[in-house]
């Protein structure tokens, strides 16, 4: 694949936004203070009635035969010989807790495995694998079971923290632990909203086999943002100036008139015709992109293929200076776009740090002109993409 890199594109944009309160304990011309907004909200809460959610009408029994049948052979299996009778490695002996999570004695100790589990910390590297079937398998029974005594502990008019994070909890807590600004939790589905319409309500924040595989990729991929691993990979420099931009324009239509020179040397009277039409064409107003010799005041189309990425411009291992001003500079028109060819050099990760040194004439306007870069890919002569990144 290569790519043909940046695409400076000259466009407008204006937009609004209204938002309207409706409040109809408050007159529509008055406007609601803070006080009043409160009271309003607080008046249709469910909450003001102090009812929990029945369970249902059955008693909830935690799913003992199944933790004996598959659950508890794994764990004596996996986990017994660092946290069983002989050795009770971080104080905590798996064997002998009680595997009623609804009114058993060792909830918080399922917890810290439920824990460790999610993030992989055990068994440890040292220790046996425990093999990706029987790990879902316990944290799937472990997820039902805190979300059947969430349930009841809000039945029984008791308070529940049995839930996993919201998708905007995790991203600001790996914004805050590693200090990056990236929207980790992009990838992560949308959360179910409470009947009140809270998105962080523990009946819905439960982790599932599928929640526990994404939150746990979504992690790693923050690390690797977040620690760097081998040698640094050398930076990549491209540097392109209008004047070096539009050199083969200029050689074209110094070509020109070169070709016209010598084919009416004899006449005189067409040589001077033919070359006024000439300069005439290269004199035009363009509505594409199109440089332009603001000392001569001669212009040329820009044009752009993609011959295999053949004409695309060289990188250097050293930042170059930066170039200075010259009188060949390229126009863009508004909503038109000006293509840098950067080949198929470009890594596929890393920063990408653009610098354009750009200027605009005062138009008979109110709307201020504006700049965007776009970065692309062409992977043939028909197949292309490109994504706006400012």
């Amino acid at each position: 694949m290569r790519w043909h890199g940046l695409i400076l594109a000259s466009f407008l944009v204006c937009a609004a936004v209204v938002c309207t309160i409706e409040n109809p304990s408050i007159a529509q011309d008055a406007k609601p203070t803070l006080e009043e907004l409160k009271r309003s909200g607080a008046s249709r809460s469910r909450y003001r009635n102090f009812k929990t959610s029945a369970v249902g009408t059955a008693v909830p029994k935690p799913r003992l035969d199944e933790f004996r049948k598959h659950i508890g052979p794994v764990l004596a299996r996996t986990c017994v010989s660092c946290h069983g009778p002989k050795k009770q490695e971080g104080n905590i002996r798996i064997d002998n807790l009680d595997p009623n999570l609804l009114t058993g004695k060792d909830v918080n100790w399922w917890l810290e495995i439920a824990a460790v589990l999610n993030k992989g910390e055990m068994p440890p590297a040292d220790a046996p694998a425990l093999a990706d079937e029987d790990r879902g398998r316990i944290i799937e029974w472990l997820s039902t079971e805190i979300q059947l005594a969430s349930a009841v502990r809000r039945a029984t008019s008791g308070h529940s923290s049995f839930r996993r994070m919201t998708s905007y909890e995790y991203n600001h807590a790996l914004q805050d632990l590693l200090g990056l600004p990236y929207n980790f939790a992009k990838d992560l589905p949308p959360e179910a909203a409470s009947e009140d319409g809270f998105l962080n309500s523990s009946e819905h924040l439960q982790m599932s086999v599928a929640q526990f595989s994404t939150f746990r990729e979504l992690g790693r991929n923050a690390l690797r943002l977040a620690t760097v691993r081998g040698d640094r990979p050398k930076p990549l420099h491209w540097s392109v100036s209008m004047k070096a931009a539009s050199a083969d324009s200029w050689k074209k239509h110094a070509a020109a008139l070169a070709k016209i020179r010598k084919q009416h040397k004899d006449n005189p009277e067409k040589l001077k015709q033919a070359l006024k039409r000439q300069e005439d064409r290269h004199r035009a107003r363009h509505g594409g992109p199109h440089y332009k010799d603001l000392a001569a005041g001669t212009t040329a189309r820009v044009s752009w293929g993609y011959p295999g990425a053949r004409y695309a411009w060289k990188p250097v291992d050293t930042m170059p200076p930066t170039p200075p001003v010259s009188q060949q500079v390229a126009i863009i028109p508004a909503r038109q776009k000006l293509i840098v060819e950067l080949g198929d050099r470009a890594p596929d990760t890393g920063t990408l740090r653009v610098r354009v040194r750009a200027w605009h004439i005062p138009i008979a306007s109110d709307r201020h002109p504006s700049l965007q870069v776009e970065f692309g890919w062409q992977a043939s002569n028909d197949s292309h993409a490109s994504v706006k990144i400012s």
